[in-house]
């Protein structure tokens, strides 16, 4: 992930989204965002 620089991430694990984006911080501060699918659409 921090070799290609993605825009996006997508989270499958949606209940534990929260916990896995805050141990990801320095993506979301490269500007990544992350899209959590489920139980609705959500870009964050």
């Amino acid at each position: 992930i921090a070799e290609k620089k993605p825009d996006y991430l997508l989270i499958l694990a949606w209940n534990f989204a929260r916990p896995i984006i805050a141990k990801t911080q320095w993506f979301s501060d490269a500007g990544g965002k992350f899209i959590i699918p489920i139980p609705k659409v959500e870009v964050v």
